[in-house]
């Protein structure tokens, strides 16, 4: 879903993007009208909005065709689907949510001069208090094997010089799976 986070388009064209002459005050603008609406009814109010675009392309990267007939299991077309997921489904809601957060912390990160950059920990790595935060709160104890990252559950994001941790899970000796 953060793929494409650090562009300022988050994956869109040019053609795509409605952004032009000062970005960081355009996405100000655009954080600001999507906070003060519904996701939900944004996308109805205007299905070929950035926002729309952004739900849209991401829903086709992320939902593999065989996850998708069977949410839609009486769907043929991959035209008819994506007509489909638009309804007021729970699926679709609970995408289009996700979607409205991650579109609104991209927003803000782009607001900022300079942009916030964000930063995900790749598996394998040790751990580091500084940049990463355990969710499983084990504590790594003196004379004991290093904790290794598995997986990153929330990336991480560099203000100026502030770090915000990303958040990670982690594992003794290695990852399974």
């Amino acid at each position: 879903m953060f793929h494409g986070f650090d562009f300022e388009g988050f994956g869109l064209s040019e053609n795509e993007r409605l952004c032009n002459g000062n970005n960081a005050t355009c996405s100000l603008k655009q954080l600001l009208e999507h906070v003060s609406s519904n996701p939900m009814e944004l996308l109805r109010r205007n299905q070929n909005s950035e926002y729309s675009r952004f739900c849209e392309k991401k829903y086709q990267d992320l939902i593999h065709p065989t996850m998708e007939s069977s949410i839609f299991s009486s769907l043929d077309q991959n035209e008819v689907v994506l007509n489909s997921w638009r309804s007021l489904s729970i699926f679709y809601e609970s995408f289009v949510s996700m979607a409205s957060s991650i579109w609104t912390l991209h927003k803000l990160a782009f607001s900022f001069d300079p942009v916030v950059e964000m930063f995900q920990v790749e598996r394998g790595v040790d751990f580091s208090m500084v940049f990463m935060e355990d969710v499983t709160k084990r504590y790594n104890l003196p004379g004991k094997t290093r904790l290794k990252v598995c997986f990153t559950v929330v990336p991480g994001f560099k203000i100026g010089r502030t770090v915000i941790q990303s958040r990670v899970y982690l594992s003794g000796l290695k990852c399974t799976g």
